[in-house]
């Protein structure tokens, strides 16, 4: 889709909002507004969205779709989200046209993003059963189907399960038709976690389950692209082109104005710039964040004393410690910690539903980067990204 197309859409939605053509604006929103929200057109398709949002009652299907929009935007820019737009008042209006289940899904991800893992953990549990069956025929069900197991996939990687993670995006990518752009704007998050996936867990086969077709114009994409294309670099060794990758990114991400992403990339650049650093023994003073800068000086001194990480270990998810541990080679990796360091908690399956593990604990950073391996399921010989989500 090319900037002007997207120009003559809004432009299109504009004239549909000024003659109140609710038929139109419903289709263009449904089709077309998925991918407005993370384009260079971000700002005037929200002001339209909130335009037709106050131009039809909540419990209208064009209200609930634009409500499905206006809120989610905050996750792809700032993240800052300050109350729960798809509480179960929102679901019960949703049912009717087929969409409780993905505001379901979106509360989930608003209790994940909050903090509250119990709450997350529940929605997980009780949202699993209802996506046992493939989708209806229609766009509009395959679509909620497949973005409900994207959520919950993300879910699982974020309690450190990229192994199952990976067997509910496989399923997400099979339904969806990249002819259709809501679509389209989908895969390309889905391929992201597909292959993000496959990194943690040291599968370099291609990538079958989706094609991707991005073009030039959807930044975000062509963003999303250039992180994997670091995590793969990384996987070969290839270090100055990972932190390369990572650099447009974050350039990418800024020109759609798409902070917390370009945050995320620019320290994923800058902790590959300090393994380079280290590499050739010198100081790793480039890492774009404080708290975490502080862990790596931690691991690679190979002091006794682990203050900052054992705080640090107790507050991050699983993949992003597991990832940090791997300075440990640039220090002294075997050497006995002066207390044991508490890993982070890691979903388990108890044959009936998923639960948090109780957490376990190394005495060496050695020994619980083979521990977080196991509890991930990470083969021993992956090299995962430092960053990996």
């Amino acid at each position: 889709m090319t900037s002007q197309r997207l120009e003559a859409e809004l432009c299109i939605a504009q004239t549909g909002l000024d003659s109140f053509d609710e038929d139109l604006l419903l289709q263009l929103v449904k089709s077309r507004g998925r991918t407005w929200i993370e384009s260079a057109w971000r700002i005037k398709a929200l002001q339209l969205l909130k335009q037709m949002q106050s131009k039809v009652p909540r419990e209208s299907e064009l209200g609930l779709w634009a409500h499905y929009l206006i809120s989610i935007e905050p996750f792809l820019g700032d993240g800052k989200i300050n109350e729960n737009t798809f509480s179960s008042e929102h679901q019960q209006l949703a049912e009717r046209f087929g969409l409780s289940l993905l505001f379901r899904a979106e509360e989930l991800q608003f209790f994940r993003k909050h903090g509250d893992r119990e709450q997350a953990l529940t929605a997980l549990n009780a949202l699993l059963p209802l996506v046992d069956k493939d989708p209806e025929s229609s766009a509009t069900a395959k679509y909620v189907w497949a973005t409900t197991l994207f959520l919950l996939s993300n879910m699982l990687r974020f309690g450190g399960r990229y192994d199952k993670a990976l067997l509910l995006i496989e399923r997400a990518c099979g339904v969806m038709n990249r002819k259709i752009e809501a679509h389209a704007t989908e895969l390309d998050h889905f391929d992201y976690e597909l292959r993000v996936c496959r990194a943690m867990l040291g599968d370099k086969k291609p990538d079958t389950a989706v094609t991707c077709s991005r073009h030039v114009h959807r930044v975000f994409s062509a963003a999303l692209e250039k992180l994997t294309l670091s995590h793969e670099s990384w996987a070969h060794g290839e270090v100055i082109q990972a932190e390369r990758h990572s650099r447009d990114a974050a350039a990418l991400f800024r020109d759609v104005y798409a902070p917390r992403y370009a945050e995320r990339a620019a320290l994923q650049a800058s902790l590959l710039k300090a393994w380079k650093a280290l590499s050739c023994n010198r100081d790793p003073e480039c890492i774009q964040n404080q708290e975490i800068s502080a862990v790596v000086r931690e691991i690679v001194s190979g002091a006794n004393g682990t203050s900052r990480l054992v705080d640090w270990c107790a507050k991050s998810r699983p993949s992003l410690v597991l990832g940090i541990l791997q300075f440990a080679q640039f220090g002294k990796p075997d050497r006995d910690l002066e207390a044991p360091l508490t890993l982070p908690s890691v979903l388990k399956w108890n044959g009936k539903e998923y639960q948090w593990a109780a957490c376990e604990q190394g005495k060496t950073l050695s020994q619980a980067s083979t521990k977080l391996r196991e509890l991930m399921q990470i083969p021993p010989s992956v090299r995962i990204p430092l960053f990996p989500d």
